[in-house]
């Protein structure tokens, strides 16, 4: 079955927003939503990323400078039987709401015996 990383970038709430009470709403919702993918054995991988993201970026001459990224909090390698049931799926996660989710379907470019090793695909 096909795997698609999920890069979720939520918009920052307003302060006022931000109370203990709504956090804890939305994190309680992440993980009711992150528990049935897992239930349906759909993720690999769920991670926090640091907040502060960094992007390199090289120009025509090959100089590469570091520049501000998108401000990814969480990311996601998770099955699904094809394009649009993944994009369902990003479309449900409560964390990215207001904000955007990236995805992107991953190709595995090891050798099969190798890639069983780490569990993409089978040998």
């Amino acid at each position: 079955m096909p795997r698609f990383l999920l890069l979720v970038s939520p918009d920052r709430p307003p302060p006022e927003a931000a109370s203990p009470a709504r956090l804890g709403r939305r994190a309680s919702a992440v993980v009711d939503w992150l528990d049935g993918l897992r239930r349906a054995k759909r993720v690999s991988l769920a991670a926090l990323v640091e907040p502060r993201a960094d992007r390199v970026e090289r120009d025509d001459h090959g100089h590469a400078a570091r520049v501000a990224g998108a401000p990814i909090r969480l990311c996601f390698v998770i099955e699904a039987p094809d394009r649009e049931a993944i994009l369902g799926i990003a479309g449900s996660c409560p964390f990215a709401s207001p904000g955007a989710i990236d995805v992107l379907q991953l190709e595995t470019w090891l050798p099969p015996s190798a890639a069983a090793e780490v569990g993409f695909g089978s040998a």
